[in-house]
């Protein structure tokens, strides 16, 4: 399957890796990529701010947990050497959410880009997942996601 391609197909541009990294934006062990934490960046540059279910509703919430993603596919294509067509497989993705106590719709955010994922990378998307909620995330995020993706070669 031509990964970039679908890209194209549904329309989703991708950012460029963030220049702010504090640390490696991946690390490579054999076949397995681990992608560091991306946040929720919006186009100009700003990022999502907030808890979700306080100040951020569960619809902006799934922004920006798409947002994230998109950040994370960006990063990685740019590690990947501008291409996701490398990628053999997604092996697992954690997303966490800054929320208030009373938050219970995590699972719905996870689903979101789950969804996502599937419609770009199909079966290849089939994956193990995690979602966390906590009290702040750093810059002030409402979420901040990581995966680790099995490479071709």
């Amino acid at each position: 399957m031509d990964f970039d391609s679908k890209l194209d197909d549904l329309f989703i541009d991708l950012p460029e890796p963030p220049i702010d990294k504090i640390g490696a934006l991946a690390s490579k062990s054999g076949k397995l990529l681990f992608l560091s934490g991306q946040y929720p960046y919006k186009e100009g540059g700003s990022i999502y701010k907030g808890r979700v279910g306080l100040e951020l509703t569960l619809d902006a919430g799934m922004l920006a947990a798409k947002a994230s993603l998109l950040q994370a596919l960006g990063t990685l294509r740019g590690v990947l050497g501008g291409s996701l067509n490398t990628i053999k497989r997604i092996v697992h993705l954690r997303l966490y959410i800054a929320t208030g106590l009373e938050f219970k719709d995590h699972e719905k955010l996870l689903k979101s880009i789950l969804d996502t994922l599937k419609n770009i990378f199909g079966s290849s998307a089939d994956c193990s997942s995690e979602v966390i909620g906590c009290a702040s995330l750093p810059k002030g995020a409402s979420c901040e996601l990581s995966m680790v993706v099995e490479l071709k070669e």
